[in-house]
């Protein structure tokens, strides 16, 4: 009963009203071309796709030169070996810079090919994977097995997990609230790209986190003696 009743009601709504116009007059043929179109919604006009990738090329900027900020003021704090520092920074810099770059192209380049409709669609499903990340799970769980290490050995771990935890749950978690309007790509392609850089790069910290637990779990079993 309550399906029926919300089909009644949705079908009593006021339909959106959709105008396409061609910023393209060298090719009248294909007025709605997602590359040149400019749709208005309820009397309101969707930002262009020129804009767009404008918009997300000044974020790429902002995700990267975050990426960087996190990197330095973490290895400031934190005193690793050469050779472990630079295991670390391959997964805590490297990987999450290159993924963050790949992704805003490909948005770029989904956006020049398919409709305002699907954009939105493909965004909206994005946000609801990254809702259902799995960190928070593999971090309890590894939190759990550090414990069982020696203080020290935790005590270097820590500072991995925190940043993680931070940059994995607490802050995709908080832009994705801030999506008021659904309809607005603009505003869903901008959390979707902070909230990709930031997954991805705590993605890289649990790596090196879960690296680090095994390698002071074979050093405390005497498996391995490699200094760290």
């Amino acid at each position: 009963m309550s399906h029926f009743q919300s089909f009644i009601e949705e079908d009593m709504q006021p339909k959106q009203e959709k105008i396409y116009e061609n910023k393209n007059p060298q090719n009248p043929q294909n007025p709605q071309n997602p590359q040149n179109e400019i749709i208005v919604i309820n009397g309101e006009e969707v930002d262009s796709l020129e804009k767009r990738e404008h918009i997300m090329y000044v974020f790429l900027l902002v995700t990267s030169l975050i990426i960087i900020i996190v990197n330095y003021f973490f290895y400031n704090y934190v005193k690793l070996d050469k050779n472990i520092y630079i295991l670390s920074l391959i997964f805590t810099l490297v990987l999450p810079f290159c993924l963050n770059i790949y992704s805003v192209l490909w948005h770029i380049h989904y956006d020049e090919t398919h409709t305002t409709q699907q954009i939105i669609e493909e965004l909206e499903q994005e946000n609801k994977l990254e809702k259902e990340s799995k960190i928070p799970i593999i971090l309890f769980g590894l939190g759990l097995f550090v414990t069982k290490l020696q203080k020290q050995n935790i005590m270097t771990i820590i500072p991995y997990l925190l940043v993680s935890l931070i940059f994995g749950t607490i802050l995709p978690e908080f832009f994705i609230t801030l999506i008021f309007d659904h309809k607005n790509v603009t505003r869903l392609t901008l959390v979707e790209e902070i909230d990709f850089s930031f997954i991805m790069l705590s993605y890289g910290f649990l790596v090196m986190s879960v690296i680090y637990t095994g390698l002071f779990y074979l050093r405390k079993n005497n498996i391995t003696h490699e200094k760290l």
